[in-house]
């Protein structure tokens, strides 16, 4: 199963430039037989046994955006920015030691998070159907090289709102990310990919 959660602020401070500021989190977990061993240390997780993990991502970007088409019904804006991660990823299932011993519960996990915020980069277009109804795309690249962790995350959306009034507004669409890291951090050293896709609502309120 997979939670997400996102809220942010944005400020157009001039009618081409833009400032964000976001906050994400996602958990997930999820059951699965494993179909080789694997070894974590000194632990080794047999073929054939049920595996639960977990893994949580929270972030908070902040970028500046540019609009470098901007008309009354198309917006195209490139965004640079930086964010601020912590990760945690866990596993537990049935396991033995190395080198000999019984099979007995096992759990192994890390957390990590940067010690200087890092890049990202990114792209929006919007149109609006009308003065109410807006449609829109976005898609970002996020550096997740944190400490011993090489890697990268890349993000794409796509939304539709509706303004009841000057101030308030209601919306829908579907998410995507995709998370590859390769990871020495403590007792744990591998690769992993955690990609989700699923849909959102959402309100937003203007000033």
């Amino acid at each position: 199963s997979t939670h997400t959660w996102f809220a942010g602020l944005q400020w157009r401070f001039f009618n081409r430039h833009r400032l964000a500021v976001e906050y994400w989190k996602t958990d997930r977990s999820s059951t699965y037989t494993l179909n080789k061993d694997i070894t974590v240390e000194d632990t080794t997780y047999d073929a054939g046994a049920t595996m639960n993990t977990t893994f949580n991502l929270e972030m908070v970007p902040i970028s500046y955006s540019y609009s470098f088409i901007k008309t009354d019904q198309h917006e195209l804006a490139l965004s640079i920015g930086v964010h601020w991660s912590q990760m945690d990823l866990g596993l537990n299932g049935t396991a033995s030691a190395v080198g000999g011993g019984g099979a007995a519960g096992a759990n192994t996990s890390f957390s990590t998070s940067p010690d200087l915020p890092l890049p990202l980069i990114g792209a929006d277009y919007g149109f609006k159907i009308s003065d109410d109804w807006k449609v829109s795309a976005r898609a970002g690249y996020f550096s997740m090289d944190i400490n011993d962790i090489d890697g990268s995350l890349i993000g794409a959306g796509v939304d539709t709102e509706y303004w009841f009034s000057k101030h308030i507004a209601a919306g829908a669409g579907i998410d995507y990310f995709r998370l590859d890291v390769s990871a020495t951090v403590d007792d744990f050293r591998g690769d992993a990919q955690y990609s989700y896709v699923g849909p959102k609502v959402f309100l937003k309120v203007g000033f």
